[in-house]
């Protein structure tokens, strides 16, 4: 018997509009409908489905793009064989509420139904299921065993069913993700009439197990009440006990229907257990399952965030940790759009390509923003209504789990945006007309209607809690670090707003063991002081920016941030934005010379890097690429950033200089304690980048001990060095060595003198020099 053909005949057999396709929804994109009747059909079954509800499913089906069809096809037709002209084993009288569906239903087979190879019953998410099923099909008695299912629907009477074989046994499954096993127990036949077996969805799980760092996942079904709002009407948890003893507890946020999950970081081997509870609107509801276990294994393999543990912040440092305390080093990448954009297989070739260039960390929006308005092919991620925010796309999310994975599996942490925030004031030219550099004229462009797609800016504190909520609840167990607030003006009263929106999404209690969160203002904005103090940001994020005039430069390297950062001793400080390989020099920024208009070279971002490491306590700097952040396919401008210029592709602009120059900082850094490095400017006792000269500016960090001194030179002019300052009470030699930041070389150890040149080679070549003391 085909899938199509039970499907069929279950029709047939109700008669004239009697029962909808879509109830038993078995994959399929019909529904059929017969008006005929004859000596096998039922013409007037109990649970008939009333008008209204078929007028209804028409709205939905239409609605959906799908047509209704009259293809009835006789018992004859589909059944063959020795059991030509039989009722078929599996069907079920469903009612429609609606838009709630049933969704698939595999069918049962001719004979025993619970034999290999007997397709698996499925019951999903739902929020109407049938009352009885037959459960067998025999070849001498007319009698049936029924399973009993919650009491939701009208029963409907068989007919010509019989009962099971001798020692017939059977299981019938949930969604397989679920795990959950319902067994029918061993029946023997019996005279008529045969007793009820109870049926109902066990209250008990095993879930897939896992690793150590592995994440488990909890997979519950509320029956949600006609008209309630899953995103804020449901709230739930589960709570979790180790094998040894301690508990936590994770969050609940909806999938979709009638199913909610729930996900935990395990952090010890051994047998975990659960309870889930929820409630709606403050009134305990029942969700299924209720409790279970899971197996936890030790982890033998040699991915770091399962290795070492999640990252995380240790209250009072500077720097990020695995859980294990082995610091963090954050090499990042801006790849803003490629999550929502990509395809698997391109997804897979970019964090298989930034893995082996040392990236630990990618950064990434949720939803949509000025440079991706609809959220790109698998959008919309929100509904909305107006500036309103009235759901969300489960299937969207879905698809971002799925890229956060694959960062995972290649040891790369991801770091969502929730909420991207900078405010759009006018609207971007090349969204108007898109021509040629050479006569783009945007003071001839007519003004256009402000839209505002980045949703940290339109919704509501109330909306953008609720959002940012439901995103916290489904990656909190990844080894992530969340960027609550993207590219947004938090200076001065502004601040206010994004603390209130951070107190509710985090707490006050500090970080509790969740991933690490931060802040991520606009360009050259340095808001450390208004954010020292909330207990909820334990990464104080700034950008450096693509200006590329004088004025970006000094603000990064003799700016607030080297005067101000002490303040944020207690944070860590990371540069979210350094400037883009091959991005447009915004020559609209101040201080950039007449005629100057070029795009950043792998040299500007490695200066825009080796200094973020070294003027503040370091913990992080983030790389970019034009081309990459946008998810571009080449030729064109992107889409809200007309001013960056046409953009190379992807794959092209993955495999930039400056992309394959990160794996050559990281090794330097690892080099040496870089954790413990401080900013020590005044080991720099003349600056070639005095006068405007900012492209040759040395900067220099010693650790806190003294043993270790970095100096980075933006070019191959040298400097005078305190010697003295670099020895303190030490006495034997002080001995450096040269590292090369574009292609990873090491002199030989040499002894230091107070006058310091780089070795030779171009002018404008960069040089780390690293000094330690004998």
């Amino acid at each position: 018997m085909t899938h199509d053909g039970i499907v069929n005949l279950i029709v047939r057999r109700c008669g004239s509009k009697a029962l909808d396709r879509e109830a038993v929804d078995l994959g399929c994109t019909r529904m059929d409908f017969t008006g005929r009747s004859n000596s096998r059909v039922h013409k007037n079954p109990p649970g008939r489905i009333k008008d209204r509800d078929l007028q209804d499913l028409v709205r939905i089906r239409e609605a959906r793009g799908l047509g209704i069809h009259n293809d009835p096809v006789t018992a004859d037709q589909e059944l063959s064989g020795p059991r030509r002209g039989r009722i078929p084993v599996a069907w079920i009288w469903m009612r429609i509420q609606r838009d709630k569906f049933v969704r698939p239903f595999a069918h049962l087979s001719h004979r025993n139904p619970f034999q290999t190879p007997c397709p698996v019953l499925r019951l999903c998410p739902i929020r109407t299921v049938p009352t009885r099923l037959p459960v067998a099909w025999g070849p001498v008695s007319r009698r049936a065993h029924w399973a009993r299912l919650p009491e939701n629907v009208r029963p409907a009477r068989p007919r010509r069913l019989q009962p099971l074989a001798p020692g017939c046994h059977g299981r019938i499954y949930r969604h397989p993700e679920d795990q959950v096993r319902a067994q029918l127990k061993p029946r023997t036949p019996c005279a008529p009439p045969c007793p009820v077996e109870e049926f109902r969805l066990s209250d008990t799980a095993t879930l897939t197990p896992v690793h150590v760092w592995g994440r488990a996942t909890f997979t519950g079904h509320v029956d949600v009440p006609q008209g309630s709002d899953p995103l804020r009407d449901i709230v739930g948890q589960v709570r979790w006990t180790s094998p040894s003893g301690a508990t936590s507890s994770t969050p609940l946020f909806w999938d979709g229907g009638s199913s909610f999950k729930s996900r935990a970081v395990l952090t010890e081997p051994g047998r975990w257990s659960f309870e889930a509870s929820a409630t709606h609107s403050g009134n305990p509801v029942s969700i299924t399952p209720a409790v279970g276990d899971v197996e936890c294994a030790p982890y033998e393999g040699s991915n770091p965030l399962y290795k070492h543990g999640h990252p995380r912040h240790r209250p009072g440092t500077s720097h990020l940790e695995y859980a294990d305390g082995t610091p963090f080093l954050w090499i990042g990448d801006t790849a803003w759009n490629g999550p929502m954009v990509a395809t698997d297989e391109d997804w897979e070739h970019y964090v298989a390509t930034r893995q082996s260039q040392g990236v630990t960390v990618s950064q990434f929006v949720t939803s949509s923003w000025r440079a991706l308005p609809d959220a790109g092919p698998h959008g919309p991620a929100l509904v909305l209504d107006g500036n309103s925010l009235m759901g969300i796309n489960p299937g969207f999310f879905e698809i971002l789990d799925a890229r956060l994975d694959a960062l995972v599996d290649h040891g790369i942490a991801g770091v969502p945006v929730l909420l991207w925030a900078i405010e759009t004031t006018e609207v971007d030219p090349g969204d108007v007309v898109m021509i040629e550099d050479s006569t783009i004229d945007p003071d001839t462009v007519p003004a256009q209607p402000v839209i505002e797609h980045n949703p940290g800016q339109f919704l509501s504190e109330d909306d953008a809690v609720v959002l940012a909520r439901y995103l916290v609840a489904r990656w909190h167990a990844h080894p992530v670090v969340f960027i609550l607030n993207g590219d947004g003006d938090y200076a001065g009263e502004k601040a206010e707003r994004w603390h209130r929106i951070g107190r509710e999404v985090f707490g006050t209690d500090g970080n509790a063991g969740r991933p690490p969160v931060a802040i991520h203002p606009g360009g050259i904005q340095w808001v450390g002081p208004e954010f020292a103090d909330e207990p909820w940001v334990d990464i104080i994020g700034y950008q450096s920016g693509h200006g590329g005039g004088i004025l970006s430069w000094r603000w990064l390297q003799d700016g607030p941030l080297t005067k101000e950062a002490h303040t944020n001793s207690h944070q860590a400080i990371i540069n979210l934005e350094a400037c883009y390989e091959d991005h447009n020099r915004m020559y609209v920024m101040i201080g950039v010379p007449a005629g100057w208009v070029g795009r950043f070279t792998a040299r500007d971002t490695r200066r825009a890097l080796y200094a973020s490491f070294l003027v503040s306590a370091p913990a992080g700097a983030t790389y970019g690429a034009h081309g990459v952040w946008a998810w571009d396919e080449g030729g064109k401008r992107p889409k809200g950033h007309y001013t960056t210029g046409v953009a190379k592709s992807w794959r092209e602009a993955l495999q930039f200089p400056g992309a394959e120059g990160l794996q050559h900082l990281r090794t330097h850094l690892q080099s040496m304690p870089w954790w413990d490095l401080r900013p020590a400017q005044s080991l720099v006792l003349t600056q070639p980048g005095d006068n405007g000269r900012f492209t040759s500016w040395v900067t220099a960090a010693q650790d806190v001990s003294g043993s270790v001194t970095a100096v980075y030179f933006g070019s191959s002019e040298g400097t005078t060095l305190d010697l003295e300052g670099i020895r303190g009470t030490h006495t034997g030699a002080l001995m450096g060595e040269w590292r090369n930041p574009r292609d990873g070389s090491v002199s030989d150890p040499f002894e230091i003198s107070e006058e310091v040149t780089p070795p030779e080679g171009e002018a404008l070549d960069d040089w780390l020099l690293v000094i330690r003391r004998s």
